[in-house]
């Protein structure tokens, strides 16, 4: 009986790795090119930010456009500091750039010059602007303007986490499968 359990045991124990290892090995590469990806996109997003800042800091506002800043204030080269209200502090992130769109929107009737050509669609081809590849995701104007913060550690490991807990969860289930089958064919020789 006891030789039998132990059988059971090792049986279990090497069912269950072999999930263990593959889903590991798995969820490993999965996550590096999340975080890969998500890097590229970010890269681009930077590349954008580069490139509308030197467009936009070519031109000329009206300097009547805003009222002096008292709050909280975006500052925009070329545009100068634009009051975003006492809310926008706690904002996320895509909340703040769709609220930069919308300032943006309404600036564009007043400039004039080489921004023109970018403005007329509400986001950007990284294409166009020399930041990308041909099927790239277009970039809002605002999350150019604002790019997001980016830790490829803490993408790699949101992606991570969850299949490897999947994965151990599996290789738990094997091994509590064979170990009952152990026990209930053990029972049955005793």
């Amino acid at each position: 009986m006891v030789r039998l359990s132990r059988g059971f045991h090792r049986l279990a124990l090497f069912l269950a790795a072999i999930p263990l290892i593959v889903g590991a090995l798995w969820s490993i590469i999965w996550s590096l090119d999340e975080a890969n990806s998500v890097s590229s996109r970010h890269q681009q997003v930077l590349c954008a930010h580069g490139r509308v800042a030197a467009l936009i800091g070519s031109h000329e506002v009206k300097p009547d456009r805003w009222p002096p800043p008292s709050g909280p204030k975006l500052t925009i080269e070329g545009l100068g500091m634009i009051p975003v209200g006492e809310d926008f502090l706690r904002l996320s992130q895509d909340e703040r750039t769709k609220k930069v769109d919308d300032i943006l929107a309404s600036v564009k009737a007043e400039m004039t010059g080489p921004w023109d050509q970018w403005v007329p669609s509400e986001k950007l081809s990284p294409l166009a602007l020399g930041c990308g590849e041909k099927y790239d995701a277009d970039i809002s104007y605002g999350e150019a303007l604002l790019p997001p913060d980016f830790n490829w550690f803490t993408t790699f490991a949101s992606g991570l986490i969850p299949s490897i807990s999947i994965t151990l969860a599996l290789s738990a289930a094997v091994y509590a499968l064979v170990r009952a089958i152990g026990w209930v064919i053990g029972g049955f020789a005793a």
